[in-house]
């Protein structure tokens, strides 16, 4: 049996990793069948009030948290809403679980790990045999996010360097073709 490819996108806060991932989405897109999650930031003006979580494959959309929400999570300024995270977020895992050539998880911290369902969802993945790709924070300390160090190929994303990392993915991810037919001779 083929060992399913990992791949971990890490990095800093604003550093691309949701924008890589949603440029791969939109390349393989066309040539395989992609689901799973990404997070959007909510913004008023220039200030981020908040994040949603997307599942790509339906585009159906909810608030994850919100700068200063009431919530019994709460993560730096934000509270977080775990059952809207888990209406979204937990369906859209297990439907590409099911049905899809390629899971994508954006992002596993502490926002997402806040949920026993994701985390649930996210452990039978890699128990699965379903190709992942993920992000997480470089310095995530929870132990799914040490776990990734060890269990994925782990790219670092940084300014200038997206465009590379974006043909390095998509050629690792990508689906498997036949090598030409060398050409025939006279």
């Amino acid at each position: 049996m083929r060992v399913p490819t990992r791949i971990a996108i890490t990095g800093d806060p604003g550093s691309g990793k949701t924008t890589l991932i949603r440029r791969v989405v939109e390349v393989l897109g066309h040539e395989l069948r992609i689901g799973g999650i990404y997070t959007s930031e909510l913004r008023e003006g220039r200030e981020r009030t908040g994040f949603t979580v997307v599942d790509i494959a339906s585009g159906r959309s909810g608030v994850m948290a919100r700068v200063n929400a009431p919530s019994n999570v709460q993560v730096g300024r934000y509270g977080v809403d775990v059952a809207s995270f888990e209406s979204i977020a937990v369906p859209a895992l297990r439907e590409a679980r099911a049905s899809c050539d390629l899971v994508v998880i954006d992002e596993v911290a502490a926002m997402q790990i806040a949920c026993p369902a994701f985390v649930k969802e996210f452990l039978l993945l890699l128990r699965g045999t379903k190709p992942l790709l993920v992000t997480f924070q470089r310095h995530g300390r929870h132990p799914l996010c040490k776990d990734l160090w060890n269990e994925f190929r782990v790219e670092m994303v940084a300014p200038g360097r997206g465009e590379a990392l974006l043909e390095k993915i998509v050629r690792a991810l990508g689906p498997r073709r036949p090598p030409a037919p060398a050409p025939s001779g006279p």
